[in-house]
């Protein structure tokens, strides 16, 4: 896995670190992944497969990114822990089957692109129903956080007790998505346990808070504090800076271009990425991702629990998360053109937006609100815990 510099190490949680060296498998370092594709795997015998594990700097000991390999025809060793973990394909096609003891065993298919939610404490395996060629699964959970503080692995990975209602309820766990409605509004929000093809689905909707020319949409998973969120970019045109806490990935669904990451005031690191590879930003390191194709660009970021904001998104003036194009360094978009150039592209970007401090209204997402003031950190932290809530419990 390539990296453009060594980076910071981080936090590290001792106890979750032991259990992994003990696993035996690779372990990639580093800023970013090249391609959950191409990264080297090795015999995994806890989950009888092919398999690593990222260490990078953004995870900050928050979250757990693994790659477990299917190889063709074959089937994973059943096994479960005790924190909720979320799948996401990278490549292959495959299926699930999940289960509590006493209980029938629930099995569905996915294919490259699908994501999925496996909730705590139920046994499952997964199946490549390929005969020629592996699959590749993503897993992102809370593992090192929850072996921080139960370090009991026999709790961890034995436990009998299970919420059996989580898969066993009135309604079919692994049913379609619906549109949430927080406060008896719809919202571009979205609550289900599997989505079969992030890549695919059409709930986007238009949105300038972020940047020019993007498409966002959220996803919640029910019972779980683990979320999501798909974005999508115009050819020729990039994101706005903004921060947030350590734990976040972003994988690429499409697209090919670059992410600049950097502490405030430090150099940037530069990600290139295209269709597999993923980013995770240090905490609080400013972040934004660039198009430099003719074909538009989507994202998949998988975040830690929305209760934990971290540094990035408490700091007193909340209007600093985010960067506005025309206070950026002129150098940002100097590199862009001269990306595109060196392609035989220009940039689609409107010149206004780097000189009219009007050009977005709103401010984006975390400023200023239209026609308003900043909101102080502390009462934005508890509107978002708030809707945090009444999205988790909304039908």
């Amino acid at each position: 896995m390539a990296v453009t510099t060594e980076p910071p190490r981080g936090h590290r949680v001792a106890e979750y670190q032991s259990w992994v060296e003990a696993q035996g498998i690779p372990i990639h370092r580093g800023y970013f992944v090249e391609d959950f594709k191409e990264a080297e795997v090795a015999p995994w015998a806890l989950r009888g497969t092919n398999g690593c594990f990222f260490e990078l700097a953004g995870q900050e000991g928050w979250t757990q990114i693994c790659v477990e390999e299917i190889p063709p025809g074959a089937t994973s060793t059943p096994f479960k822990m005790a924190t909720d973990d979320l799948i996401f394909v990278a490549d292959g096609r495959g299926t699930t089957t999940i289960w509590a003891d006493g209980e029938p065993p629930i099995s569905f298919e996915w294919s490259k692109f699908s994501l999925f939610l496996l909730p705590a404490n139920f046994w499952y395996r997964f199946s490549n129903m390929q005969g020629g060629r592996p699959a590749r699964v993503v897993h992102y959970n809370y593992l090192p956080m929850a072996m921080e503080t139960v370090r009991d692995h026999q709790v961890m990975f034995e436990c009998p007790v299970v919420d059996k209602s989580r898969l066993y309820g009135p309604s079919e766990f692994y049913s379609a998505a619906e549109a949430v409605q927080v406060n008896g509004v719809r919202s571009n929000l979205w609550r289900g346990s599997f989505f079969p093809d992030t890549l695919a689905w059409d709930k986007l909707e238009k949105t300038g808070q972020m940047g020019v020319g993007m498409s966002h949409v959220g996803m919640r998973f029910p019972g779980s504090p683990i979320w999501a969120h798909i974005s999508a970019f115009e050819p020729f045109t990039y994101k706005k800076a903004h921060r947030h806490g350590p734990g976040t990935i972003v994988i690429l669904l499409s697209g090919e271009g670059y992410s600049l990451m950097y502490p405030e005031g430090g150099e940037p690191v530069v990600c290139p990425w295209h269709e597999g590879s993923a980013i995770v930003p240090p905490n609080a390191w400013f972040h934004h991702h660039f198009v430099l194709i003719d074909t538009p660009a989507r994202t998949l970021a998988l975040h830690r629990s929305r209760l934990h904001p971290g540094l990035g998104e408490t700091v007193e003036d909340y209007e600093r998360n985010e960067i506005q194009y025309w206070q950026e360094s002129p150098a940002i978009r100097e590199r862009f053109e001269r990306e595109l150039q060196s392609r035989g592209h220009a940039s689609k970007m409107p010149p206004d937006c780097y000189t009219d401090p009007n050009f977005d209204s709103s401010w984006g997402r975390q400023g200023e609100r239209a026609g308003g003031t900043p909101e102080p950190a502390s009462t934005d932290f508890a509107t978002r815990t708030q809707d945090y809530r009444t999205e988790r419990e909304a039908n």
